[in-house]
């Protein structure tokens, strides 16, 4: 989330009902508003349509509050991305370095972050899933 939108959030309360998937309005007082627009998003619907706020953290494997989803493959490091808007997919797998095969590891979750701790001699596997800036 951008500086301004951070600053923003502390100073005026955003008015949800007003939410695009790539804006934020905030009430200034005395009718005044502020409109806060991204070219990334910053928010994803929600089942019953409302605009919810991003959130890519990794829960069971799983990242599904954005306007992706992201899973976690098993049995194999890497991950898949499906788009909520046309369903395209991309699998992205790690399953050699050099020649070398990898034996596979769980991987360890810290909000938005896969580890794979020690594919490799010396080597860690990071993933980060967040969204474009």
């Amino acid at each position: 989330m951008s500086k301004t939108i951070q600053e923003f959030k502390k100073k005026y309360l955003e008015v949800k009902e007003k939410r695009s998937g790539f804006s934020k309005t905030f009430d200034k007082g005395n009718g005044f508003h502020v409109l806060v627009a991204t070219q990334s998003p910053l928010h994803w619907k929600d089942k019953n349509n409302n605009f919810q706020e991003i959130d890519c953290t990794i829960e069971n494997g799983e990242v599904g509050k954005t306007v992706y989803t992201a899973t976690l493959l098993t049995d194999v490091i890497g991950y898949s991305i499906i788009a909520d808007e046309d369903n395209s997919r991309i699998d992205v797998k790690l399953d050699k370095i050099g020649n070398k095969e990898i034996t596979y590891v769980s991987p360890t979750i810290d909000g938005n972050k896969a580890i794979w701790y020690d594919i490799d001699k010396d080597i860690d596997f990071i993933i980060k899933i967040t969204l474009c800036p």
